[in-house]
């Protein structure tokens, strides 16, 4: 019998907790309790290749010649998250007014150098660009900007590579900014080679992020990622994340992600709807 709604199979809750184990051990990621997105994520991968039984596709991940390719599949199939453009308007106002502050005092920074932490199919990296772009141009500033974005998913960078997205995905955009940033194609819009080229894709787990090159950052921007790590590691990450700033560079992360951090490095913006963190 085919795969339906009506007839999915459930995970028992010894067969959850090795899948649990086995994301957590390979990727560091913690899925919350069963019925997360973790079993929900399994069965969608299972489905792509006609598998019923979760036990039978446990071994098909963990052993024989193709195991680490269907695992990196079942990873990207976990992974990509639901993005968009201009996500937060908190974080982005927060972001605006950080940069044209750098841009005004051209004296003391040289280049303009933003992280997208987790940036996804690429809407967050690319609005961070938009962001730096439009800052650049009201302050007729000459200063160089770049963006970085970093995901654990292959196929999610893929997409952020192309710079290509749905009409759907740029209807809540402003008009003005639509224009000024995506060229029109049938279907949907391509962001403009500019803020392409101003944007760098880089496969990366936010665990590893002491194997990355040291690039100091002016910015960084990590949202809707923590949320995948224990509390201990989301502790990690964001202390990792912290030693990659510029002395008088941000750090912004997801207000409800990790509550009561505390590092002696940086100082807390006055803020109510962000955390929001400037490297003393």
């Amino acid at each position: 019998m085919g795969w339906s709604l009506k007839f999915a199979p459930q995970m028992s809750e010894i067969q959850y907790l090795n899948w649990q184990q086995l994301v957590e051990q390979r990727a560091g990621i913690w899925f919350g309790p069963q019925g997360s997105i973790l079993e929900s994520g399994v069965m969608r991968r299972m489905r792509a290749l006609g598998e019923q039984n979760f036990d039978d596709y446990y071994q098909r991940v963990v052993s024989g010649s193709e195991a680490m390719l269907e695992w990196r599949e079942l990873l990207n199939t976990l992974t990509v998250q639901e993005s968009s453009f201009f996500r937060d308007a908190a974080v982005f106002d927060c972001l605006r007014g950080f940069i044209q502050q750098k841009m005004t005092n051209t004296n003391d920074i040289q280049s303009l150098d933003m992280w997208s932490a987790g940036c996804s199919t690429g809407e967050e990296a690319y609005s961070m660009a938009m962001v730096a772009r439009e800052s650049a141009e009201t302050l007729g500033g000459q200063i160089y900007y770049g963006v970085t974005g970093t995901d654990l998913s292959s196929t999610a960078l893929t997409t952020a590579r192309q710079g290509i997205y749905s009409e759907r995905a740029i209807e809540r955009i402003d008009v003005n900014r639509q224009r000024c940033h995506f060229e029109q194609q049938v279907g949907g819009a391509r962001v403009v080679q500019e803020l392409r080229e101003r944007v760098c894709f880089i496969r990366s787990n936010l665990l590893e992020i002491t194997e990355l090159p040291r690039i100091e950052m002016d910015v960084i921007v990590c949202l809707n990622v923590l949320l995948y790590f224990r509390n201990e590691r989301r502790a990690e990450i964001l202390h990792n994340l912290v030693d990659r700033l510029k002395v008088g560079g941000m750090l912004i992360f997801g207000q409800n992600e990790m509550m009561g951090w505390r590092n002696a490095k940086v100082q807390r913006l006055p803020s109510r709807n962000i955390n929001a963190y400037i490297r003393r």
